[in-house]
């Protein structure tokens, strides 16, 4: 059974070194007025990021999101950006 939790704003330096103990980029930022979480190339495949990306932002209403607590806990992070709606912008480009 998947370890189902939601990410708060008190708890997202812990969820980040959880991610790098499991071999992805990640880091806190804020974009838009929004806290989230940036993860970055390594720990996803690189054959579905889109071309330039510096790294997929997630806020944490998405992370939140009951559609998408499964993925989460499961770190399959490119699930959630498929499932976006038409129009979001899923990645922060590299200037």
């Amino acid at each position: 059974m998947l370890d189902i939790f939601r990410v708060h704003g008190t708890s997202v330096p812990d969820f980040i070194q959880g991610l790098k103990a499991e071999g992805f980029d990640a880091k806190d930022d804020l974009f838009r007025g929004q806290i989230g979480v940036l993860v970055g190339p390594r720990g996803l495949d690189p054959q579905r990021l889109p071309p330039n990306a510096a790294a997929f932002f997630f806020p944490l209403w998405e992370l939140n999101d009951p559609a998408n607590l499964a993925a989460v806990a499961s770190r399959d992070f490119h699930r959630i950006v498929e499932n976006r709606a038409p129009g979001w912008k899923p990645v922060l480009r590299e200037n």
